[in-house]
């Protein structure tokens, strides 16, 4: 196993080890790397029978590991086992913390929520109450430009999310449109007489389609302009995916909105090595701190 750097990287083998590969990480991709992640470098097992990414930061001489904003979890993928993985980041880093489906001591338990479309799934009572007032509210059409979804974000959601900064926008945007040249995305807005009142990115896997971000107006979000958009796209879903991904959330009060359509909750696991450094806990609190202001 080896360390290359993003320049050596042929993204072209990489993409085919996650490719072949029997499980799904839509986060592996080169291309949704290099748009969350920029400069990124991997793992390489052999030639390329194996890859884990390297998402890094060097602060004040101390080099961490980080997952990166708008990426679930990580996998080793292929032949490269994960204690081998473990290994490197502990000799190499003084701190580091990813996502990833397999479980080890001491990891920490956090969930998402999906719908398995080959099975059974039936919509709570209080979503279908909700699907048949709102049914004639909305229109709901796909479209290839991000950022008219990328301005409601800014304008609901992004001063509740204290790891969002300008930075960040930016490269949710460009992962975006990068997703949608690579047909791996699906961009749906929701009107109301006309006006934009919500909007959602899905990301396309092999079998798998996962809800990537979303955002709708206050006052349509209570007629149940979220739950039209959704539900349109999980019906539409079952002709060609097996699995519908919510994306997730520990939150309680998303988790349940999610659990109305029927899904259920997968587990992941959070591993870290090492402390935090103490730069990253004051950029955190000096973010939090400008967004109220």
């Amino acid at each position: 196993m080896k360390k290359v750097e993003h320049k050596d990287l042929d993204k072209h083998a990489w993409d085919k080890c996650i490719r072949k590969s029997d499980n799904e990480n839509i986060f592996m991709y080169s291309w949704y790397l290099d748009a969350v992640a920029p400069g990124w470098e991997g793992l390489i097992q052999d030639d390329y029978s194996g890859v884990f990414p390297l998402t890094t930061k060097t602060q004040l001489g101390k080099s961490s590991l980080f997952q990166p904003i708008f990426t679930r979890e990580f996998e080793p993928f292929g032949t490269l086992p994960l204690k081998v993985v473990l290994e490197y980041l502990d000799s190499e880093f003084n701190h580091a913390l990813f996502r990833t489906s397999i479980q080890i001591e001491q990891s920490e338990k956090r969930v998402h929520q999906i719908i398995e479309l080959e099975k059974e799934f039936k919509l709570k009572t209080n979503a279908k109450r909700i699907l048949k007032k709102s049914v004639t509210l909305f229109e709901i059409r796909e479209a290839n430009d991000p950022k008219e979804l990328i301005k409601l974000f800014q304008d609901t959601a992004y001063t509740k999310i204290d790891s969002l900064g300008s930075q960040e926008l930016e490269r949710l945007e460009t992962l975006m449109n990068t997703a949608l040249k690579n047909d791996a995305g699906k961009l749906k807005y929701i009107y109301k007489k006309n006006k934009c009142v919500g909007g959602a990115f899905f990301l396309l896997d092999k079998s798998r389609i996962t809800l990537l971000k979303s955002a709708c107006l206050d006052e349509a979000k209570r007629e149940g302009a979220m739950y039209q958009l959704i539900n349109q796209t999980i019906q539409e879903s079952k002709e060609n995916y097996k699995t519908f991904d919510f994306g997730g959330s520990n939150v309680s009060a998303v988790r349940e909105f999610y659990l109305k359509f029927g899904a259920t909750d997968r587990e992941y696991f959070e591993i870290t090595i090492g402390k935090e450094p103490g730069w990253k806990k004051k950029a955190k609190s000096l973010l939090k701190r400008v967004k109220k202001k």
